[in-house]
């Protein structure tokens, strides 16, 4: 009788501990979700992100809690920057990133999208590199499959009237960013 008590306080621990620890990996404690996730508009066509055709509309929050809406930003042409904080391609472009968004930062609109990362990651990213751009921390990857990114950095440029105009994939030089939003602006 004693044995089977034991054996019965033993398996209700177990269950209830594999229950805590399915709910903590079900909420996911380590990511911090924005108030806005990112949202797709409804009218963006599917399939495979192509020049000459509307960039997929969203919005998002911002690691510094502002809200970017693509639609908002008509008028200006747009530099959409995917990357990662762990990626080492990624971090050889910072500085070129860095000079062209100062010089051209009242002509187009940058924002960096991390794919899948961690806002409090992105925000740390953000202060280590003195990081002066819009950045938005894509946990989900909602823009990242939007975007068609199957490889980072990814760079899409999109002129004033919300067309793709230049996809990219792979390290930018500040020559290289340049020549392209001179062509946008």
């Amino acid at each position: 009788m004693k044995n089977a008590n034991v054996r019965t306080a033993i398996i209700l621990a177990i269950t209830t501990l594999l229950v805590l620890t399915a709910i903590f990996f079900i909420r996911q404690p380590w990511i911090v979700n924005s108030p806005i996730e990112v949202e797709i508009a409804d009218e963006v066509a599917s399939g495979p992100l192509r020049e000459g055709h509307p960039a997929p509309q969203f919005t998002a929050e911002t690691v510094d809690k502002s809200v970017f809406n693509l639609q908002d930003l008509q008028g200006k042409p747009v530099w959409l920057i995917f990357e990662a904080t762990w990626c080492g391609a990624c971090a050889e472009e910072i500085e070129a990133v860095q000079e062209t968004y100062a010089e051209y930062q009242d002509k187009v609109h940058v924002v960096s999208i991390f794919v899948e990362e961690d806002t409090r990651k992105v925000i740390k990213h953000q202060k280590s590199k003195n990081l002066r751009h819009p950045l938005i921390a894509d946990h989900r990857g909602k823009l990242t499959g939007h975007y068609s990114v199957y490889g980072i950095p990814k760079h899409v440029f999109i002129d004033s009237q919300g067309v793709v105009v230049t996809i990219l994939e792979g390290t930018l030089t500040k020559d290289e960013a340049s020549a392209i939003l001179n062509d946008l602006s």
